[in-house]
């Protein structure tokens, strides 16, 4: 090859139009995720958007803040580490106009085959993890651009099963 330069766009297309493996010498290629640890009141930015964001309440309630709405694409996911939480965390949107859009399903942990799925559409702008939840309970969180996306899954423990996760107005 000698000792021309090969220039970063031709590097990015040969490297695309590769058809075979290469051996990496016993290299390895890691990407971690981001993980905040949500103890007390928490506002999340646009540089944090992929982060897992763990929620642990023994130290009280507290809100945790999303980032404004307009920031297209911005996604989280939220896992309750305690079964039965201390109290009540509230994931709340940065404007209380802006509206929060998904479902919800949540299963009784005392009640064989009790589901309670709910749907929201409305003008609540928050999500309050209930002290009925159990540990894993599960949230991602999207922004379309006007507003956040929802899917919450979870159980309850020794409650109904609706309040794992429910909407709430902040404002």
């Amino acid at each position: 090859m000698g000792t021309k330069r090969v220039g970063l766009a031709r590097m990015e297309t040969l490297m695309e139009n590769l058809s075979r493996e290469i051996l990496m010498g016993g290299s390895t290629i890691t990407a971690r995720r981001k993980v905040i640890a949500a103890t007390t009141t928490k506002v999340l930015t646009a540089a944090d958007s992929g982060a897992l964001v763990t929620i642990d309440s023994q130290g009280g309630a507290y809100d945790i803040t999303l980032p404004a709405v307009s920031n297209t694409g911005v996604y989280f996911d939220f896992v309750v580490l305690e079964d039965t939480p201390t109290a009540d965390v509230n994931i709340k949107a940065a404007v209380d106009t802006t509206s929060l859009v998904g479902f919800t399903v949540a299963f009784d942990s005392n009640a064989a085959d009790s589901v309670d799925s709910t749907y929201a559409g409305s003008t609540m702008d928050a999500l309050r993890i209930d002290q009925l939840a159990t540990a894993g309970t599960h949230i991602w969180m999207c922004s379309d651009g006007t507003q956040w996306l929802f899917m919450s899954t979870g159980a309850a423990n020794g409650g109904t099963a609706a309040k794992t996760v429910e909407l709430v107005n902040n404002s």
